[in-house]
């Protein structure tokens, strides 16, 4: 099942108009299903797709002392010597945490090249830009930071799926760390 909402661009934050759920059994039929259910409602032609865990490989790197334009080239050095087969990769990562000597801890996100074009060709197909794509708990922690007036110092963002339980757990309006815990099913119980 894949959730989805849609929202107009708002004054200060996205105005939420609708929202829903379409039964997929893989990401392949994203598009066509999604636009089968929007069909009847008001004109999409910009999305942002929030990935699940398993689509995602989340990791964390602690980097050395680096100024921000730095960064990125840090990130695709030490996932290339984590990775076998980095270069059919896309990466982006977040700094989670700064240290006095400007080092820092970052959290990487990797998906696969094929799929990322693949959605993209499907949402164009389906009349749609494919604005974003990003790890869904990292969505989740993106919209708290823009809706809480006053956030807690450190806070636990989580998000359900029919088959996961996504924690983030957030420190000053960052991500610091994120765990995914496999829901029990009917069928475990017996």
């Amino acid at each position: 099942m894949v959730r989805y909402v849609i929202a107009r661009e708002g004054a200060k934050m996205p105005m939420l108009s609708s929202a829903g759920s379409v039964e997929i059994d893989d990401l392949g039929q994203l598009t066509e299903r999604l636009l089968e259910s929007l069909s009847s409602g008001p004109a999409v032609n910009r999305a942002i797709l929030l990935l699940p865990r398993s689509e995602v490989e989340v990791g964390s790197l602690r980097l050395p002392p680096a100024t921000d334009d730095e960064l990125p080239e840090l990130v695709a050095n030490q996932l290339a010597q984590q990775m076998d087969d980095v270069a059919d990769y896309v990466h982006d990562f977040v700094v989670s945490k700064r240290y006095p000597d400007d080092s820092c801890d970052a959290l990487t996100f990797s998906i696969t090249r094929t799929k990322l074009k693949s959605w993209e060709q499907q949402f164009r197909d389906g009349g749609m830009k494919l604005e974003a794509t990003m790890f869904g708990g990292l969505g989740a922690v993106s919209l708290l930071n823009q809706v809480a007036q006053h956030p807690a110092k450190t806070s636990v963002v989580v998000t359900t799926t029919d088959q996961d339980l996504d924690l983030a757990v957030v420190e000053s309006r960052k991500p610091v760390l994120f765990r995914t815990i496999p829901r029990a099913t009917d069928d475990d119980a017996s």
